[in-house]
């Protein structure tokens, strides 16, 4: 009986050390964020910062490769040298902001950001931007007048700070709203990616990207893909 109960006390060691090991943490690596992609999108927004210039970019995928520009500023000869390596693009100034933009996406029949919104209120900060105008915009392709609508995506404290000018616009396209934000703020940038230069209404309304960022907050990579088509 006693050889039993020892043989018994040492199971329980064992049994308990292998369990006690499978509980211990194994060693865990935050992720590691290499460099912002060298494309056009993140080139466009690196010298946006630098320059401290509000930004409204219409791009299209695949996104053309161009070299990094970090702390370069955006002028009109290094815009017109992304113009140079990215075909198809053009550029205007409209007001304090730069208009980057793909020349036949422009023209797209479901180009949402060329419909027009019977009346868009402007809110109080960057943050609701982003919550709020691309789905009124892309609400435009199904009739909606621009009033109400979904919202897109999470708040961000960051983009809390960067405060608007509440307004009511009437009868404008969002193109038209943006330019006029950025002019009354110019604090901020946003960036489009479209699946193509000519999408469908369905990839305009599923894949196109956006991305919206602060001037003034720290520079993060933009990792703009479209999602994929759906294969059915």
């Amino acid at each position: 009986m006693l050889r039993l109960r020892l043989l018994w006390i040492v199971a329980s060691l064992l049994c308990g050390g292998c369990l006690s090991g499978s509980a211990q943490p194994s060693p865990h690596r935050p992720p590691e964020y290499g460099q912002p992609p060298a494309d056009l999108a993140n080139a466009l927004v690196q010298m946006a910062r630098a320059s401290h210039v509000p930004l409204i970019a219409e791009l299209v995928a695949p996104l053309p490769e161009v070299p990094t520009a970090e702390g370069n500023p955006l002028t009109s000869e290094a815009l017109n040298d992304l113009v140079k390596q990215a075909t198809g693009y053009e550029w205007k100034m409209e007001g304090k902001a730069i208009h980057f933009y793909n020349k036949k996406l422009r023209q797209a029949r479901f180009n949402f950001l060329n419909l027009k919104i019977a009346r868009f209120s402007i809110p109080p900060n960057l943050s609701d931007l982003k919550l709020w105008f691309p789905g009124q915009a892309e609400g435009l392709l199904e009739g909606y007048s621009g009033i109400g609508g979904m919202t897109t995506g999470f708040g961000d404290t960051l983009l809390e700070k960067e405060k608007l000018r509440p307004e009511e616009l009437e009868n404008v396209t969002p193109l038209e709203a943006l330019v006029h934000i950025a002019n009354e703020s110019p604090t901020f940038y946003t960036v489009l990616v479209f699946p193509s230069a000519a999408p469908t209404k369905n990839d305009v309304k599923t894949r196109v990207v956006w991305q919206w960022g602060s001037l003034n907050e720290k520079l993060t990579p933009l990792y703009a893909l479209p999602p994929r088509a759906d294969s059915h």
